[in-house]
């Protein structure tokens, strides 16, 4: 792949620090994204305690904060051409302080109601971030995209650590309430700073020679529909059953096992890290097919892992090989001919949250029927499969991925 020029997640127009100050932002915001995104994981045994929860009862929390991030996707599809982009990531951030504080309730219900708003906010504002960046960085959109989401997997990596560290002094509601607190910082940054021109929800797209029709154009909205859901299912079955399937091998060192997600979500951190040097030199479709094909790998090792410490390592080579795959399919999607005009641009975030409310929750299910969390995370083993071959299909028959300016 050719290298590409350097450019700014936001266009700063005019050298308008109001660009520079809403990205910094934007990315900050990203860090507490990743921590609320991957919290549940690693919160799910001290919820399970509590309640005296079962696997399948316990996955349901996934279902609903997924269910929540569709409810957030079909909110962003509506308020996207009535709002600009940084009003949509506004209203999100407030939607996530009230979805984390309720999270802390002791009442069953309004807990899991406090998961499902969360699950909203994280639809609207992930969904909105991603398209911000991408409208902003069109020579390189899956660099810039995977700095993004660097910033969001140091958020899932600390998120582990955060409670293991936390919890145990303070309690699990003094906890959520402090990343509630750090939240409501973030809304009120967001607030005072001034939005550019670029912040907007229908950036031009410019005319192509040869535009496809609208039947290429769907067809090329379902494949990366598909490749969202299954990538954001396996995704997140791993990074949120991590710790459970660590503490209960035969020989589970327990505090070990605590920090399983951050090895999980560690490792794809440092995977985004090196993902913009990488691009410059392999193509981003043998990136996510290198990367695919690793996470399949890893889930069968999971499968014969008889320790605590093998375990771990299957997860944090789960972790590298997830850690190009999402910024890689969101510049593909971002690139599809009319897609900038489209009002179905929210369809694949959507699918990508239906897949991770269905996925770790069968995981659950399945655990729960057959007796362990081996058989459940053979549902990992059978998406990861797919998803490799789904990739290589889906991406023949879509445009060209999008290769830097020379």
């Amino acid at each position: 792949m050719s290298e590409s020029r350097a450019s700014h997640p936001l266009p700063a127009e005019g050298g308008a620090p109001e660009a520079a100050r809403l990205r910094n932002l934007v990315f900050a915001g990203f860090v507490l994204t990743g921590v609320v995104t991957t919290i549940l994981g690693p919160i799910l045994p001290f919820l399970s305690a509590r309640w005296s929860l079962n696997d399948a009862q316990a996955g349901f929390f996934f279902t609903a904060q997924f269910l929540g991030s569709l409810s957030g996707v079909g909110a962003f599809s509506v308020l996207s051409r009535r709002r600009g982009l940084r009003g949509i990531i506004l209203a999100g951030y407030l939607l996530m302080i009230a979805g984390v504080a309720l999270l802390a309730a002791r009442v069953h219900g309004i807990s899991l109601l406090g998961i499902f708003l969360a699950g909203a906010s994280l639809g609207m504002v992930i969904t909105a971030s991603n398209l911000l960046v991408a409208a902003g960085s069109a020579a390189n959109r899956a660099a810039v995209l995977s700095l993004l989401n660097v910033a969001w997997g140091v958020g899932a990596a600390l998120c582990p650590f955060l409670v293991a560290v936390t919890v145990p002094r303070v309690g699990l509601g003094a906890f959520l309430l402090l990343v509630a607190g750090a939240l409501a910082m973030l809304f009120l940054a967001l607030a005072a700073s001034r939005a550019p021109r670029c912040a907007s929800a229908t950036e031009a797209q410019p005319p192509a020679a040869g535009r496809p029709g609208n039947s290429s154009r769907f067809a090329g909205l379902a494949g990366m529909a598909a490749l969202f859901f299954l990538y954001v299912g396996t995704e997140n079955a791993l990074g949120g059953w991590a710790t459970s399937f660590a503490k209960r091998l035969e020989s589970g060192h327990q505090q070990m096992a605590q920090l399983a997600p951050t090895l999980f979500w560690g490792a794809l951190l440092l995977g985004r890290v090196a993902a913009p040097a990488l691009l410059r030199h392999v193509s981003e479709l043998r990136i996510a097919l290198g990367g695919l094909a690793l996470v399949f790998a890893s889930s069968l090792f999971l499968q014969m892992a008889a320790a605590t410490p093998a375990a771990l390592a299957g997860l944090a080579l789960a972790g590298l090989g997830c850690a190009a795959v999402f910024p890689i399919f969101v510049a593909w999607l971002s690139a599809l001919p009319g897609f900038a005009q489209s009002g179905l641009r929210g369809v694949p975030f959507a699918c990508g949250n239906l897949g991770g409310a269905t996925l770790p929750w069968l995981v659950g299910a399945v655990s729960t029927r057959f007796g362990g969390l081996k058989p459940g995370f053979l549902v990992v083993v059978l998406a990861s499969a797919l998803l490799l071959v789904s990739t290589r299909i889906v991406q023949r028959r879509i445009a060209s991925p999008p290769r830097a300016a020379q």
